[in-house]
């Protein structure tokens, strides 16, 4: 789980500095909207893969909400060094902040002073080798506004060097950066930032259930990954996906389920054609798998052989990919 959804519905409910930064960030309206026809779409996040391809991940990483989002502002909002989304809908709950609660590398984050044209550093253009390009922004997307600095993940480098290119023209180099920090830069001060301070400490958690390791489903970790595939009875997709976890190699594969009064894992698990040995979904993790009341599936779980989660797959498209970054050899 990538991000926390948290749900304000009235002004009153977020503090008095969180209020300022959103009345600045959003333009808001006194009465809701009304919905449209396509409101009731989950959203979409697409993550890169290392061959240059993309994969859906909306609802492993928490970002799969139904509410008819119309902005979306990525920012800082917590100064832990990770972004958080916040999105403005049309009705219902007006805010929607996605706060970023996962596992991060490094990273850092460049305050731009331009000493050419207005003060915010809008257009400014900074490189990174190995990144590429960013250029700071005042609007992203539709209906939204963003600060304009620029987030740099770093994944596990320690430091990072970049090539500034302002609005006067003048290029200069700046570096190396330490991560962790929020570095200021201006122009004609190259190459120490002229200021930098470290981002708070990060808060990492999950919510109450949420299956990030094996022993929360009551499973011994293995020497190999272990696949959890989840199923109910009556699940096409979950007996189409049965034949290729059966031939899989390389991985244990254990199968969770839903059952109702008077059945059985084992009889459920059958009846859709899964040999693998299955039990019981205990009801905390499928509580927390669940998005409005119904498990989405079909999901699979991937754990490393350290036991903790690595991956929420919806089928096995990916599986392959993915068992063989968790277990090279």
């Amino acid at each position: 789980m990538y991000w926390r959804q948290v749900v304000a519905s009235q002004r009153q409910q977020l503090s008095p500095a969180d209020l300022d930064l959103v009345q600045r960030m959003v333009v808001t309206q006194d009465k809701p909207f009304p919905s449209s026809l396509s409101g009731w779409e989950p959203k979409r996040l697409w993550r890169r893969q290392a061959d240059g391809g993309y994969e859906e991940v909306a609802f492993a990483e928490g970002f799969d909400s139904r509410l008819d989002g119309r902005s979306l502002v990525p920012a800082d909002f917590d100064g832990d060094g990770d972004q958080e989304l916040l999105m403005l809908s049309r009705a219902g709950a007006r805010l929607q902040l996605f706060e970023n609660v996962g596992a991060n590398g490094r990273a850092v984050e460049l305050q731009l002073g331009s000493r050419s044209g207005p003060r915010d550093a809008e257009g400014v253009e900074v490189r990174a080798d190995g990144l590429g390009a960013f250029t700071a922004t005042l609007a992203r997307g539709y209906a939204s506004t963003v600060p304009p600095t620029v987030h740099l993940g770093l994944g596990d480098a320690r430091a990072v060097t970049v090539d500034v290119k302002w609005r006067s023209g003048r290029r200069e180099t700046f570096g190396p950066l330490l991560a962790g920090m929020r570095h200021t830069l201006v122009e004609r001060n190259a190459p120490k930032p002229s200021r930098s301070e470290k981002f708070a400490r990060p808060r990492v958690e999950q919510p109450a259930g949420w299956p990030s390791t094996l022993g929360a489903l009551g499973l011994e970790k293995a020497e190999v990954p272990t696949v959890v595939q989840l199923f109910t009875r009556g699940c096409r997709p979950c007996a189409d996906e049965a034949p290729v976890l059966a031939k899989l190699t390389g991985a244990r594969v254990v199968a969770l389920g839903i059952v109702a009064e008077g059945d059985t894992p084992e009889a459920a698990a059958a009846s859709l054609g899964i040999k693998t040995p299955a039990r019981q979904l205990p009801e905390a993790a499928a509580d927390a798998l669940a998005r409005g009341g119904e498990l989405p599936l079909p999901l699979l779980l991937v754990y490393g052989s350290d036991g903790q989660l690595k991956r929420v797959l919806p089928g096995p498209a990916q599986l392959a990919e993915v068992l063989r970054s968790l277990h090279p050899g």
